[in-house]
């Protein structure tokens, strides 16, 4: 950052108005950072780097792994985050939703190798799954008795050996189709959201605002090609 930005940057700081914005690492970041480029904004740094610059003085970015982002707008630990709906609902996070960014749809299913048939199903399914909270819902909206195998990826080889069925993503359903499974309900649509801490200051909703309205014309650019995904009806059908 040059001498003049540096200059720039003190004064918004001094003014209040500067966000800080939590971008999530991994699968997430690629189309987030497609999204910021058709959006005017730059980032600069190294891949490792996990606080880029940008060329816009207002916006102080952060790079963290996904899971804690919900929790970190929440706490006003960053102002807001760009994050799947997902993961929001997750991790039970209070949070404002500005935007739907549209990228990255998944719908996060339960689902259970071919051969399985509810009536002959254990009185306790055991549920391997990356959404515990989630998980913990839906089962007890269906007044089913479950037990949860908490993973951290590769849930669909759970089934059978160590889990009944799995609460996971699916975007194409190929994972699906290679491990033999079938989807047995869908539980949830997602997409990547803007999200904001509910408390801001007037002078931070001002920035974020802006962020919003810089996004909303980059969405405008983007190819969002969804054809190679699954509708709902796909899933349900298992027709993939």
């Amino acid at each position: 950052m040059n001498d003049e930005n540096t200059n720039k940057k003190n004064q918004q700081l001094m003014n209040g108005n500067v966000i800080k914005i939590a971008l999530p690492k991994g699968r997430l970041m690629e189309s987030t950072k497609e999204l910021l480029e058709k959006s005017k904004i730059f980032l600069s740094g190294s891949e490792r780097n996990y606080k880029p610059e940008s060329n816009i003085s207002e916006f102080e970015f952060r790079i963290l792994k996904p899971r804690n982002i919900p929790k970190m707008v929440e706490e006003g630990l960053v102002d807001v985050g760009i994050i799947g709906l997902d993961l929001v609902e997750d991790e039970n996070a209070s949070v404002e939703f500005i935007l739907d960014l549209k990228t990255m749809p998944v719908f996060l299913m339960v689902a259970a190798p071919k051969n399985f048939r509810d009536s002959t199903a254990p009185k306790t399914l055991t549920v391997a799954s990356e959404y515990t909270e989630i998980t913990k819902g839906y089962f007890r909206s269906k007044n089913k008795k479950f037990r949860i195998i908490k993973t951290y990826g590769s849930t669909e080889c759970f089934v059978p050996e160590f889990a009944d069925v799995i609460v996971d993503h699916t975007q194409s359903g190929r994972s699906l189709k290679q491990n033999n499974l079938k989807v047995l309900d869908v539980i949830m649509k997602s997409t990547t959201r803007l999200i904001a801490n509910s408390k801001l200051e007037e002078q931070k909703l001002e920035t974020v605002l802006k962020l919003k309205k810089m996004l909303s014309a980059g969405l405008k650019k983007m190819n969002l090609n969804y054809s190679e995904f699954l509708t709902e009806e796909q899933i349900r059908t298992n027709n993939f």
